[in-house]
């Protein structure tokens, strides 16, 4: 019998994350022009007290919401000094969004398919270069992606209740739209495309199977939807020239 407590795969991915990316915070210089572009706006935001009106020099940069802007600012603010200049201090909101993608990939993973498998997605992508780029650069991707896995592990518990025919509780709807909400703070719509995206893709493609009757989707419809077999993916191919599946292909792409 396993008596191993269930944090304990938590905590070693925490150590992981930690390890991997920790390393580089306060000795790398800004990594490209985005990053520079980033810190000096948040530091002007102390210079001129208006937390609002987002600014690069004297440009307004208004490319997205002012979410990333004000989680540097208290970053800076409770670590060091804005005059310091600290690039690490307005790095660490990557640093948190980056370890939380993977303790929430874990979560998810263990929630849909068991913990092992949870534990080893949470591996790969907290070793993943991408990620460990984003982690040490004062940016919105890495924060962007925890907020788009909350929602996705808010919608999965959500999922999982209502299919044990429990009714889905109201903290797990709260967490979605908190994560929404904060998703489309950090870079504006980009979230509803990937949370909305998939299930939106999934409904039209049941609707397109079953136009013209009033029945729902078969079992083995949505098994073929879910898991496509090489008659079904051939059949799909030969219907590529419809605009419809175009635009079912390009929504589909986006959204991942």
């Amino acid at each position: 019998m396993n008596t191993r407590p269930r944090y304990v795969p938590y905590l070693l991915l925490l150590l992981l994350s930690l390890a991997l990316f920790v390393p580089g915070q306060a000795s790398l210089p800004p990594l490209d022009r985005d990053e520079s572009r980033y810190t000096q706006a948040t530091a002007q935001m102390f210079e001129t007290g208006n937390f609002v009106d987002i600014r690069f020099q004297d440009q307004p940069r208004y490319l997205q919401p002012a979410g990333i802007y004000w989680l540097q600012a208290a970053s800076v603010s409770l670590l060091s000094a804005p005059e310091d200049r600290d690039v690490w201090a307005y790095r660490v909101p990557s640093l948190i969004g980056a370890t939380l993608a993977v303790l929430l990939t874990a979560w998810i993973g263990n929630l849909l398919f068991g913990a092992p498998v949870g534990f080893l997605a949470a591996v790969l992508i907290a070793v993943s270069l991408i990620l460990g780029v984003e982690a040490r650069m004062a940016k919105i991707d890495a924060v962007l992606l925890a907020t788009v896995l909350a929602a996705q592990a808010a919608l999965a518990k959500i999922y999982l209740e209502s299919t044990a025919d429990r009714e889905p509780s109201l903290g797990w709807a709260g967490a979605f739209w908190l994560a929404l909400g904060a998703g489309v703070m950090l870079k504006g719509p980009i979230i509803l495309l990937v949370v909305f995206g998939r299930p939106g893709v999934y409904r039209c493609c049941c609707s397109l199977c079953c136009r013209g009757s009033s029945r729902s989707p078969s079992p083995a419809t949505v098994r073929s939807l879910r898991q496509p077999s090489a008659t079904t993916c051939s059949a799909r191919s030969r219907r590529a020239s419809n605009p419809t599946a175009r635009l079912l292909v390009i929504t589909w792409s986006l959204s991942h």
